[in-house]
């Protein structure tokens, strides 16, 4: 719907600031690139992050309109037409306000796990019990030590077992996938031994 010749796209949790702004009006002037990437900084639980995989957003979210398009429903990115080169990079970063509360970050993970589920699926994993308990660690370790969220301190650790615990219950779903038995086989046997106990009564 917008009639601009350059789009910004951008969640109703992200703010621009004065920096920000300025860098992006210059930066359009340019018939160089097609777009800009820009980094975000990333709040979790209303605090800046300076690490934990936050701080590798950097996305071309700024665009030329036509040279881009959107992939992915949920986490979409926007795909540039054209040569790596006619993309730009620009300094300041968006602010990202994430979750309200822990709470709207479980209910948010919910739908995640599910995502992260079927890309586990689609890797043809099959998922034994050894799985369950080193997917979740490898991702805890990931998070605290390769992206560094120990920079975090206790809310670095935080985001680093609550990834692992999310990679857990999308490692779970695999598992319950793979190996699910049907509950009337259940509900057969309980009516067996019914019919078993008249039997005998």
């Amino acid at each position: 719907e917008a009639s601009s010749d350059w789009l910004l796209h951008m969640d109703v949790d992200e703010r621009v600031l004065p920096s920000l702004a300025k860098e992006m009006k210059a930066a359009i002037r340019s018939s160089r690139f097609n777009a800009f990437r820009y980094h975000r900084l990333n709040f979790f639980l209303h605090r800046p992050m300076k690490g934990g995989g936050w701080q590798d957003w950097n996305n071309s979210q700024l665009a030329r309109r036509g040279f881009h398009r959107f992939e992915n429903s949920v986490h979409e990115a926007c795909i540039v037409d054209g040569a790596p080169e006619r993309i730009g990079q620009l300094k300041e970063m968006m602010w990202h306000l994430n979750d309200e509360s822990y709470h709207e970050r479980m209910q948010k993970s919910q739908v995640y796990c599910q995502g992260q589920a079927k890309r586990l699926s689609e890797r043809n994993i099959k998922m034994r019990w050894h799985h369950l308990l080193l997917i979740p660690l490898a991702e805890f370790l990931r998070k605290l030590i390769k992206k560094r969220g120990y920079r975090d301190g206790t809310l670095g650790l935080l985001w680093a077992l609550h990834a692992s615990s999310a990679m857990f219950r999308a490692c779970a779903l695999v598992w319950d996938k793979q190996n699910r038995l049907d509950r009337s086989v259940i509900e057969e046997e309980v009516g067996e031994k019914w019919r078993q106990s008249g039997k005998e009564m």
